[in-house]
């Protein structure tokens, strides 16, 4: 009996384990990623693509979730990307301050306001364009409130964007008729804001 057990585990030696290759199903028309399988499960469909390891053992184990990553189809390589989600950090009105008054440089999110233009004009950090690998919710909206000076219940007019719009652009710029002193106030979804007055 053990010489039969000794050959049966000499024999499973022989026998070539089958690499498991892990592949991401997604949504042809929006990179949306429906389900990650391994090679011997897959559905059949055109529209997979080879994810690493790491990756896919991440979602299966619940350590990332599956919204987390889409496909960037527009590249024409079809590779995997990180979709970043905010949401506001809390839901208390903040005064953006003015740049004169500040010392930090390191600012996630620039305003600029052109008064004798009369365009506030809204500028997303180059830090956040390093990665190429990154898709941000489209549906995460910044509000910005132009208001009396010091006094958010004075309210002149409000600034809509959503972040994918902003990360598209760069920067965008509104039209806004600046009252002879005022402030914004946002409810912040980033960490840093500044403003700057140009007037000529």
């Amino acid at each position: 009996m053990e010489a039969a057990l000794k050959d049966f585990e000499e024999w499973l030696k022989t026998i070539p384990l089958q690499e498991i290759v892990y592949y991401a199903v997604f949504d042809s028309s929006t990179g949306q990623i429906t389900g990650i399988y391994p090679n011997h499960s897959c559905p059949e469909t055109d529209h997979k693509i080879h994810i690493d390891d790491d990756v896919a053992l991440s979602v299966l184990e619940g350590k990332t979730n599956l919204n987390s990553y889409a496909v960037d189809i527009s590249s024409g390589g079809l590779e995997i990307i990180e979709t970043k989600s905010l949401t506001k950090i809390d839901d208390v009105l903040h005064r953006i301050i003015d740049q004169r008054w500040s010392e930090n440089n390191d600012n996630d999110i620039s305003l600029s306001a052109d008064v004798t233009n009369k365009k506030l004009i809204i500028t997303l950090s180059e830090k956040f364009y390093q990665s190429k690998k990154i898709r941000w919710n489209g549906s995460t909206e910044m509000l910005f409130l132009i208001t009396d000076y010091n006094d958010p219940n004075a309210l002149y007019d409000t600034i809509s964007v959503t972040v994918d719009q902003l990360f598209k652009s760069k920067s965008l710029d509104f039209p806004v008729d600046f009252p002879k002193e005022f402030s914004v106030y946002t409810k912040r979804i980033f960490k840093n804001y500044i403003i700057k007055h140009e007037s000529s």
